[in-house]
């Protein structure tokens, strides 16, 4: 699914919000790798800096889309912005909790 929705993407036209929707993906990368790394009781430094690299993508992502699309287009954009920001964020302020860094470094 993620592959076909990757092709989807890519294969659109050369929006700049297109394109840059593309950074997604070394972010969900990164996300998944901070997570395994947490898992084992390492930091979760990596995890935290996905977040907050994938909250920014969406941000640009958001701004771009306001200063290039028009009408449903630009709804569209802030929409799935909206939809998608909660994740990192959350991923983020949990991930710098106190008491997930010291589960962390207890292991």
């Amino acid at each position: 699914m993620s592959l076909a929705l990757l092709f989807v993407v890519a294969g659109g036209d050369d929006e700049p919000v297109t394109l840059l929707l593309l950074l997604g993906i070394p972010c969900a990368i990164a996300l998944v790798t901070g997570a395994a790394t947490l898992l084992g009781r390492r930091s979760p430094g990596l995890l935290f800096g996905a977040a907050l690299a994938s909250v920014g993508v969406l941000v640009l992502v958001a701004v771009v889309g306001m200063a290039t699309l028009y009408g449903g287009d630009r709804g569209g954009v802030i929409l799935f912005v909206g939809c998608a920001l909660p994740l990192p964020v959350l991923t983020a302020v949990f991930a710098r909790r106190p008491r997930v860094r010291g589960w962390a470094t207890a292991g």
